[in-house]
């Protein structure tokens, strides 16, 4: 189970992917047929708009889950809240999967008024600190927690966005890799290269980044190396956020 971050009330939708293996570890695709979504973790599961959840496969053994959020599913994924995402009916390699959870999030549920009491945000900010420590060391403009925030139309040289692996929890090949990309929901996917433990994003233009809508999107690491079949692993998480290339101007 992933948690995918504290989205804000006016989110538009949320992507992620999942993986799937045989129990001799080769990748699987699942044969899904139902995924719920819960408020609360209690309760029936929420009564969705037509479509606005869907998933299919990206690769084997590689599922793609999109929800669609503001808009469309307002009266019912509302702020204040924690929401479970689960599979309700499915298998892998012929078991089943039925009540597996595949991911939690939630709409301003971890989300501070501005103005609040110095003792209140000072107890917030120690607690948000601790989220992924020690496991990332990074260099600007992505936090010491993974996330990575950029500015429409500015220009980011190849070592500005970088990854570094201090807990150790890379795989040991990654050298070996056939490439590496930086996932940004159903966004962007940015190519990176590794090399001498770190991971950094190739150049972006201002052209290339101006194209990028403002947001803030779950986003992933993704290597794969290629073979029969494709192997591919998730190596780190976080929140990618494209801010605007000037303040809006508001009456």
């Amino acid at each position: 189970m992933i948690y995918l971050g504290d989205f804000a009330a006016d989110a538009t939708s949320l992507s992620f992917n999942f993986n799937t293996r045989k129990l001799t570890g080769e990748p699987v695709n699942p044969t899904i047929s139902t995924i719920d979504v819960y408020k609360d973790g209690v309760g029936a599961p929420l009564s969705l708009e037509f479509d606005s959840l869907l998933w299919g496969q990206e690769a084997t053994g590689r599922t793609s889950v999109y929800l669609k959020l503001a808009g469309t599913n307002d009266d019912v994924i509302i702020p204040g809240h924690d929401y479970t995402i689960v599979v309700s009916a499915g298998t892998v390699d012929g078991t089943s999967v039925a009540g597996t959870v595949l991911a939690q999030f939630s709409v301003e549920n971890r989300y501070t008024e501005a103005g609040g009491d110095a003792e209140t945000l000072a107890a917030i900010k120690a607690k948000t600190d601790t989220i992924g420590a020690g496991t990332i060391t990074v260099t600007s403009p992505v936090t010491a927690t993974g996330d990575v925030t950029i500015i429409q139309g500015d220009t980011y040289s190849a070592s500005e966005v970088a990854w570094t692996d201090s807990g150790n929890t890379w795989p040991a090949d990654l050298d070996t890799a056939t490439s590496i990309l930086c996932c940004i929901a159903d966004e962007a996917e940015l190519a990176c290269t590794y090399a001498a433990g770190v991971i950094t994003l190739d150049a972006l233009s201002c052209v290339e980044t101006a194209a990028l809508a403002a947001g803030r999107y779950p986003y992933w690491l993704e290597a794969q190396w290629d073979g029969d079949p494709d192997t591919i692993k998730t190596i780190g998480r976080g929140t990618f956020t494209v801010t605007h290339e000037r303040p809006e101007v508001t009456a």
